[in-house]
C-alpha cells in the first residue's frame, strides 16, 4: 500500500514536499486549472493542520505559493485547521446515517494488489476500483 500526504514528519522541508507534490500531480492541476502553464501551481489553499494556526508558518507558505505561481493566490478561510480532520470525520459519520449528504471519492485509477505469502502455493489478488461501488455489489 501508498501512503498518501506530506511527508513532512520526517523531514520538515515542507516548501520541498509541497513542490513534489504540485510536481507529481501536474497533469491533474492543469485539467482543473484549465491552463497548460508549466508548472501548473493553484490559484488557492486551504491549509489544514494545527501548524497552520501559526499566521507566520501560514504566511510563509502562502509567500512560497506565490512566488512559484509569480501572482498572488487566494488562502481559503478555515478558521480551525487543527478541527478539520475532526470536523470530517463527524460529517462522514453522520453521512453514513443518512443525516448528511455524502461526497463520493476514489482513486485516480484502479489497482490490482498482488499479495504474496511465503507459506502458499496460492495466488492472490485484490482489486481496487477506481470508484467505488454505488450499489454495494461484490466483485
Amino acid at each position: 500500500m501508498v501512503e498518501f500526504g506530506l511527508p513532512y514528519v520526517a523531514d520538515p522541508a515542507v516548501s520541498k514536499h509541497v513542490s513534489e507534490f504540485l510536481h507529481l500531480h501536474q497533469e491533474v492541476a492543469k485539467e482543473a486549472l484549465g491552463s497548460d502553464a508549466e508548472p501548473a501551481i493553484p490559484v488557492g489553499l486551504l491549509l489544514n493542520g494545527g501548524v497552520f494556526n501559526s499566521d507566520l508558518v501560514t504566511r510563509r507558505l502562502v509567500d512560497i505559493v506565490e512566488n512559484w505561481k509569480g501572482a498572488p493566490i487566494s488562502l481559503l478561510s478555515n478558521p480551525h485547521p487543527d478541527w478539520s480532520v475532526a470536523l470530517g470525520a463527524v460529517a462522514f459519520a453522520k453521512a453514513r446515517r443518512g443525516a448528511q449528504l455524502k461526497i463520493g471519492g476514489g482513486s485516480a485509477r484502479s489497482y490490482f494488489l498482488h499479495l504474496q505469502e511465503k507459506t502458499s502455493l496460492v495466488k492472490r489478488f485484490v482489486y481496487l476500483r477506481k470508484e467505488p461501488m454505488k450499489d454495494k455489489r461484490s466483485v
